[in-house]
């Protein structure tokens, strides 16, 4: 094994750890995590291995090598030439290979546990209404849209599309600002939270008071903000029950 032959080679220079630690510029510890096998140096360290203990790829890798042809993997042409062009570079040659070898051995495993990794799910768009409470401005403007991008599990179950929130009317329960998602839907029922369109006030999001199929009055749950009721609500249209609010 790798770890055996690096001990023979250090110890037929007579070496300390701590002397050979010294020349390939690592800690103490560190070789000894390389001569026990709980380590293993990257290839430029090895090629300096080589350089400071005067022994080559085949003494320190033979192991290895036999390991490599007894698992029944070949070595190709191309892998042979590489050898062959390896072993005619001098010590700055080896190094610039073994460098840039790491750098490439890196990328191509972090894209291995890339590819390994489970698949984020596929974005969703969704259409996110920006000025709903302009008055006068039914919901379906063309210009008072964004298209928005989301993980499908980060949206409500029967969500349809997103409304940006304008005032405090419905504070604390939905706050200015906030964006709702929202289930395209005419018939609330009673204590929905919804967005419909008022004559006269614009896109609102308020709470329908029903009676039966009928709704009765659109509630502000901010006691500072009075509720829609009686004859103001002629030319109501609901668009939609609110099912959740974005994070």
């Amino acid at each position: 094994m790798f770890r055996n032959r690096l001990k023979e080679a250090r110890k037929r220079k007579g070496w300390t750890q701590e002397q050979l630690a010294a020349l390939l510029g690592v800690a103490k510890s560190t070789l000894a995590g390389y001569e026990s096998g709980n380590s293993e140096p990257d290839m430029a360290r090895i090629t300096l291995m080589m350089k400071v203990l005067n022994v080559d790829a085949n003494y320190l890798l033979q192991d290895e090598m036999q390991m490599h042809k007894r698992s029944g993997q070949t070595i190709d042409s191309n892998e042979r030439t590489l050898i062959k062009q390896y072993r005619h570079l001098d010590t700055h040659g080896k190094k610039v290979v073994g460098a840039l070898l790491d750098l490439e051995y890196e990328r191509c495993t972090k894209a291995e546990q890339s590819d390994d990794a489970p698949e984020s799910p596929a974005l969703v768009d969704y259409r996110r209404y920006t000025s709903p409470a302009a008055a006068g401005t039914p919901l379906w403007a063309e210009s008072e849209y964004e298209i928005i991008s989301c993980n499908p599990d980060d949206v409500p179950a029967g969500a349809d599309y997103a409304v940006g929130i304008q005032g405090a009317s419905m504070e604390p329960d939905v706050p200015d600002g906030a964006t709702v998602w929202v289930h395209r839907s005419e018939q609330p029922e009673d204590g929905d939270i919804v967005i419909a369109w008022v004559e006269g006030e614009g896109t609102v999001c308020k709470q329908a008071v029903c009676d039966g199929d009928q709704i009765v009055r659109l509630h502000s749950i901010n006691p500072a903000y009075p509720d829609i009721e009686g004859e103001d609500l002629e030319g109501l249209r609901v668009y939609g029950v609110v099912v959740g609010m974005m994070e």
